[in-house]
């Protein structure tokens, strides 16, 4: 079954999907209920190459446009080449056609099958002309000509297209992420549309670049990431986007001077939002963070369907195998391993889970899942993944006796998720195979054992593959710029935001993102017809059902 579609985000577009009964082809959008399903004729004879294929798709994309314009669909202008775009208009002779005033739907008129390699410049278009909603936000937030933004989180193109609409908003804006989470050429494109970059690539690396005067020839990755991090902050931002929370503990513990231009700081992940609410219990944390990990439109999506899906996908890719091969153990049953668990199952796979807490270990039975402790761990090979955000999760002392069945990975993840450090203190290590994302277990002697690690132990939807979808990202990063405006909003019902500690985003906040991606994709948004009471009850609170 073959799917040909525009490819460009932000319009309706279709999808023929060829059918294996020669001579026909359904039209499939995303509105089928409103399009009644249109079978289209194709030759009655295989395709031989790219050429006949081509040519009759050239024919089924006509007979489209010629029922489009039967159904009164209004043609655009349209300067984009081989694609013709339609709007819904009054006279459009579908349902609910007055809900859909505008609603366009655009349709690619011919195939062009010449492979190219994308450039930087190409995918940072591709990534903006994916994050309708995260445009949207930042056309909204207030003047920010005043501000030093600083973009602390994995520099590839869906950050580099944040970090452009913070810097058309008016903000001055840098970028900073280590070596190992940081694409060059993006970094180097960044460079050359007036972003900062602090990160190889980039043209305010100190630490990476033989041409800077703080270059040390034998420095380890993390003294020349740490450079680079200092030399972010010197750059003394006004405000933070953070990833792990790594800046904002770096700003407390060795560079303070930061603090006295940092009004707040955006705190995007679970991991990191974890020691920044142990420091907020210490009195420690000296400014105020706006937890976007937690706000419904991150956590719901982003980490659980975004890091759950794109995880267990980058496993399988690394591994060339299907999930069905063995048994699954998921350390965590928080979001990521909820959707870690949800993936790995729908692809058959027989899922078990290790959970601390009752509450979400019941939570995870009531799911379908088997609950296990980590002493009735399978003893054939089975895959583990760790999905806890929380440092050692799974032990030197558990990878050594399961030294030839494990095989590795970290589901979103900090440093040492997997106690690879307590491991290489215990004489033990990891040693490279053929594969780059893949290692296996050493012990002292030299002796190599069947256990894999994933990824060097990283997240490995990041560091082994694309990371998480551009479409839920949009999501994460229209929050991130909603709490930016929370911190800068100067309405007396924000004030307490701008108290040190961590603090949760405003739903009002959460609301708008939700508009702004459900008006993005064509859908409709309910408006209530009266005010709504406080807390949602559903009358007022004086009436009850006794009479008296």
């Amino acid at each position: 079954m073959s799917y040909l579609h525009s490819g460009d985000s932000g319009y309706t577009d279709f999808v023929v999907c060829v059918s294996p009964q020669p001579g026909a082809a359904t039209l499939i959008t995303n509105i089928p209920e409103q399009l009644p399903p249109l079978y289209l004729p194709l030759p009655q004879h295989s395709f031989t190459n790219t050429e006949m294929f081509a040519a009759a798709y050239q024919k089924t994309a006509a007979t489209l446009v010629s029922h489009l314009q039967d159904l009164g669909f209004t043609a655009l202008s349209s300067e984009r080449t081989n694609i013709l775009e339609f709007a819904v208009t009054g006279a459009t002779k579908i349902p609910d056609a007055h809900n859909r005033l505008g609603q366009r739907l655009a349709v690619l008129t011919h195939l062009n099958f010449e492979v190219t390699t994308a450039t930087a410049a190409g995918r940072l278009h591709w990534a903006a002309r994916g994050m309708p909603a995260t445009a949207t936000v930042a056309q909204q937030m207030p003047q920010l000509d005043a501000e030093r933004i600083l973009v602390s989180l994995i520099i590839e193109p869906k950050t580099a297209a944040l970090a452009l609409l913070l810097k058309r908003a008016g903000a001055a804006v840098a970028v900073f992420a280590p070596a190992n989470e940081c694409d060059v050429t993006v970094a180097a494109e960044l460079t050359a549309q007036g972003i900062v970059v602090f990160a190889p690539g980039g043209g305010a690396d100190v630490g990476w670049s033989s041409d800077s005067p703080h270059f040390v020839k034998d420095a380890t990755a993390q003294q020349r990431d740490g450079l680079n991090a200092k030399a972010a902050l010197a750059w003394c931002p006004t405000l933070l986007i953070d990833d792990g929370s790594h800046l904002i503990r770096l700003v407390h513990t060795r560079y303070p001077e930061t603090l006295k231009t940092l009004k707040g700081a955006a705190e995007e992940t679970t991991s990191g939002v974890r020691p920044l609410l142990e420091m907020a219990a210490q009195n420690k944390l000296q400014l105020p963070v706006i937890a976007v990990n937690n706000a419904r439109t991150k956590t719901f999506f982003d980490n659980r369907i975004g890091t759950g899906e794109s995880c267990v996908h980058a496993i399988l890719d690394v591994l060339d195998q299907p999930a069905t091969v063995m048994p699954w153990v998921i350390w965590g049953y928080g979001p990521v391993g909820e959707g870690v668990a949800r993936t790995a199952a729908a692809y058959g796979a027989d899922v078990s889970l290790i959970e601390p807490d009752a509450v979400r270990a019941m939570q995870a039975v009531c799911d379908g899942y088997r609950v296990i402790t980590e002493a009735s761990l399978p003893t054939q090979p089975f895959i583990a993944v760790s999905a806890t955000g929380v440092w050692h999760t799974i032990k030197a002392a558990t990878m050594i006796q399961h030294w030839d069945n494990m095989t590795l990975a970290v589901a979103g993840g900090i440093d040492n998720e997997i106690a690879v450090d307590d491991l290489e203190a215990a004489g033990w290590s990891f040693v490279e195979t053929a594969h780059p994302q893949i290692k296996r277990l050493q012990n002292p002697a030299g002796k190599v054992f069947q256990t894999r690690l994933l990824a060097a132990g990283g997240g490995i939807n990041y560091t082994a593959a694309e990371g998480n979808p551009l479409e839920v990202m949009d999501l994460s990063f229209a929050t991130q710029l909603a709490a930016l405006t929370a911190l800068l909003d100067t309405q007396h019902e924000s004030q307490r935001l701008k108290q040190n500690g961590v603090h949760e985003l405003p739903q009002s906040a959460e609301q708008l993102v939700a508009v702004a991606a459900l008006r993005s994709r064509g859908l409709p948004v309910f408006v209530a017809s009266e005010n709504l009471r406080h807390g949602g009850a559903a009358q007022p609170w004086q009436i009850h059902r006794y009479i008296l």
